[in-house]
């Protein structure tokens, strides 16, 4: 069978790679023999610790892997191979084997716990099943206590081995993982420290045992996430290293999604690191499915952060921001928009910071908002924002970039009539002589004349275009004529980096009214802000967890 010709050609096998190869192809096999398993184990112990190959650690997760599918007592047989490589461990490569094996045993560990706790449930809920089947099958009521006592048991079994896991698989003084874990904390500490630190090798596979040991139980995951975040932060530390943990915090924050929470702005500010395209790359990638499933919320310093990826110098990281966005406005519905609520605090964090990104960016991100609604609420947000910044230091290079983002939103009667309406607000801005505030308000008459040229909208915008230039020419220069307002649209198209492609989106039409109404009604029947959307329910644990490798989202976007 299959599984004898792999024994034999592990005897012959000469290289990691074949060994790697055989593992993988036993940890597949339906009729993997334990001494098949023996025999790749005892190869691998045999190799040479001269040889710094990734292949072993390949072949090593794939045997650990077939070791819980095959053996009774995987756990036994495990502790053994652990205890013969310790004797290797005073190597850098014995004792990066050691801890490698280590981790991935932990994590294998608590997959097969979960896995006998999901089977016990299913088992007991088929019993209760039959029970009552026979009761309803013999005319007698189901007795509704002894059902509640059956649920409150169950949930008690789940708390039971929850614990378990936490407190037997790395906690006790006897434990051979518990025993290794202070040996990868003092390393990761070193390799924090100026000065002497240990070989990149030995950081890798401390930095990935822990990781891989604080998926496995939370009061761990307590313990190592500000040693691991620290780490990922630290921009001279080994790139490998920090790539492990950016790519394992994907699973931490699945199955501890409360304990990773509070860490998300320092995980989302490692995004602002310049010098790595793979730790921006992989680290977005692994934000990107979190936030897309519901696991960490988009906000505050995290969504700065995200934003400014749009216009990122690495075209593949590029696009997997576009990616993170395009997916939010997907679950976007008439009701309530994704994008639309994270637009305020977007312009709030990146027009006074930002400056250079914020046109691009902000340019982009308009595109997914098109209900009427949310446009004037946004023009609403901004014009009221525009009297709270005008006393603040550095205010100018605020004001220009809100009143830029004003421009670029889509001209109708309600939106000019809410400019009318707060008039009182942005006065004072436009009767100085900043001609780029000047021109994002002249481009903003502009497109509405055009509008109203064309038929597009009510009647009522005439009348609203006309009042809006008469205010817009007595708050300019007293030089400055009606006349020339088309003449300078020019300035309100600032230069914008052409970073971001434009993503084809299905044209809508406004829809045209037929009623004829003054300005003042108008403006009451104005829409207003509608309420943030409620926080999303905490997300479940995962009954497996995925540990593969992320690699970073690199689609491209047709241009229109």
């Amino acid at each position: 069978n299959v599984s004898d010709r792999l024994e034999k050609l592990v005897s012959v096998a000469i290289s990691p790679e074949m060994l790697a190869a055989i593992a993988v192809l036993a940890r597949d096999a339906a009729d993997t023999s334990p001494n098949l398993l023996k025999s790749l184990r005892d190869a691998l112990t045999q190799q040479s610790l001269d040889d710094d190959d990734h292949y072993w650690y390949v072949a090593a997760d794939a045997v650990t892997a077939a070791t819980f599918a095959v053996d009774l007592a995987p756990e036994n047989v495990l502790a053994t191979w652990l205890h013969l490589l310790r004797a290797q461990a005073g190597s850098t490569c014995g004792l990066a084997r050691l801890l490698h094996l280590a981790g991935h045993t932990a994590l294998q560990m608590a997959a097969a716990a979960e896995d006998l706790g999901s089977k016990l449930a299913a088992s007991r809920r088929a019993k209760h099943e039959n029970e009552e089947n026979a009761v309803a099958a013999n005319g007698e009521e189901d007795n509704d206590l002894e059902a509640e006592a059956r649920r409150a048991s169950e949930a008690d079994d789940e708390v039971r081995l929850a614990a378990l896991v936490d407190q037997g698989l790395i906690g006790g003084d006897d434990n051979a993982l518990a025993v290794l874990m202070p040996v990868a904390e003092r390393l990761v500490d070193a390799s924090l420290r100026s000065g002497d630190k240990p070989p990149p090798l030995l950081t890798r596979a401390a930095a990935l045992c822990l990781v891989k040991m604080a998926c496995v139980a939370q009061p761990c995951c307590e313990r190592q996430l500000p040693r691991l975040v620290t780490l990922l932060a630290n921009h001279n530390a080994d790139t490998a290293a920090r790539v492990s943990i950016a790519v394992g915090l994907g699973d931490l924050a699945t199955r501890q999604p409360n304990t990773v929470e509070p860490w998300s702005d320092a995980i989302f500010s490692v995004l602002g690191d310049e010098d790595c395209v793979a730790i921006r790359a992989n680290l977005l990638a692994v934000i990107s499915r979190l936030v897309v499933n519901d696991i960490l919320k988009l906000k505050g310093t995290g969504l700065a952060e995200v934003a400014t990826r749009l216009v990122d110098p690495d075209l593949g990281v590029a696009n997997s921001a576009k990616s993170l966005f395009i997916s939010l406005n997907a679950k976007a519905h008439r009701q309530a928009s994704p994008i639309y609520n994270l637009l305020p605090d977007v312009l709030s964090r990146l027009a006074p910071k930002h400056p250079d990104l914020f046109k691009p960016v902000v340019t982009y991100l308009l595109k997914f908002v098109d209900q009427p609604k949310h446009i004037i609420a946004i023009a609403d947000k901004i014009l009221r924002r525009l009297i709270v910044i005008k006393s603040q230091n550095d205010a100018l290079v605020t004001i220009r970039n809100l009143t830029f983002a004003l421009s670029k939103l889509p001209v109708s009667d309600k939106f000019i009539s809410k400019l009318l309406d707060l008039f009182p607000n942005y006065k004072d801005i436009l009767s100085t002589d900043d001609q780029v505030i000047k021109a994002s308000f002249r481009d903003i008459l502009n497109k509405a004349k055009r509008i109203n040229a064309s038929g597009q909208q009510s009647s009522d915008l005439a009348n609203l275009v006309s009042t809006f230039a008469e205010k817009i020419k007595g708050s300019a220069d007293p030089s400055s004529d009606d006349d020339n307002v088309d003449d300078d649209a020019s300035m309100a198209t600032t230069t914008v980096p052409a970073t971001i492609s434009k993503t084809p989106r299905p044209n809508k039409t406004p829809k045209a009214t037929s009623t004829t109404r003054g300005v003042k009604r108008t403006s009451r029947r104005t829409a207003k802000m509608s309420s943030s959307l409620p926080t999303p329910a905490a997300p479940l644990f995962q009954n497996r967890t995925n540990f593969d490798a992320i690699s970073p989202a690199t689609a491209t976007f047709p241009e229109d």
